[in-house]
């Protein structure tokens, strides 16, 4: 059976050897001088050498616990930060707005056009057809829904929000045949319709 360690906890460890202010006093003298340590000096300096390794990975051991708590710790703040704030979103004044309001502001993110932009000239007809801007919201929108759980499901499940689609629609009123050929080369500009 190994030995048992002393159970100690984390960042109450210093080593035997650390060094007194006497001791580097001690050390600075010799190294002022022109030799070698000769003597009880140089025993105890040699034995201070060969003991250093253990200690200095005694001090590894030490940093990677006293890194695990602190990471530890961390979490730990993390999670409480978290709760805190989760806590505190549940007092916020915007989750007493009635669905009404909600859906009154959540249309202004549904997707709609922004108007009639420049004239494109498409090469397969002669004619110039203005073309409308169309300008999609759909980010917007869902940028909203992840606000809260709330907003998620109610922009989510509120058809009238998602059900906006784009039909193609003369400019001018033609006169062509009621063909299904004919009826497919009109020009034709966007514009919202909804589905219900």
């Amino acid at each position: 059976m190994p030995p048992r360690r002393n159970r100690r906890l984390p960042g109450s460890f210093t080593s035997k050897l650390m060094p007194t202010d006497k001791t580097w006093g001690d050390i600075r003298t010799i190294l002022r001088a022109n030799g070698l340590p000769s003597g009880a000096t140089a025993a105890s300096m040699r034995a201070y050498i060969d003991e250093a390794p253990a200690q200095l990975e005694l001090y590894d051991e030490e940093m990677e616990a006293v890194q695990g708590v602190l990471k530890r710790l961390e979490m730990e703040r993390w999670a409480v930060e978290k709760q805190a704030a989760a806590c505190e979103s549940a007092f916020a004044p915007v989750r007493r707005l009635p669905p009404e309001v909600l859906l009154n502001v959540f249309r202004f993110l549904s997707p709609m056009t922004t108007g009639v932009s420049s004239t494109y000239h498409d090469s397969d007809d002669e004619n110039r057809w203005y073309r409308p801007k169309k300008r999609s919201r759909r980010p917007e929108l869902m940028t909203a829904a992840h606000v809260c759980w709330h907003w998620r499901q109610f922009v989510l499940e509120t058809s009238t929000l998602w059900t906006t689609e784009w039909v193609k629609m003369p400019l001018q009123p033609l006169q062509c045949r009621c063909s299904a050929a004919a009826v497919d080369k009109v020009p034709l500009h966007e514009c919202r319709v909804p589905l219900h």
